[in-house]
């Protein structure tokens, strides 16, 4: 999971430092959300959440869908 976290917090960094297209990079890491939510079915759970209640809000911040 700390590398899934690490690839959104990038993310996150491109879209402040580079103008990055908040939409795409939603886009990019809710699929690797789901990537690795069906690679790992007892993290699902624990992912889904914190992708729900913690880093999607901060795309959303950002413009992102």
């Amino acid at each position: 999971m700390k590398k899934l976290i690490e690839y959104c917090e990038y993310e996150l960094t491109c879209i402040k430092r580079y103008g990055v297209d908040p939409n795409q990079a939603t886009t990019r890491c809710f699929g690797a959300v789901m990537f690795f939510s069906l690679e790992h079915p007892d993290l699902s759970e624990e992912v889904g959440d914190w992708w729900d209640c913690k880093m999607h809000p901060k795309f959303r911040e950002l413009g992102g869908i």
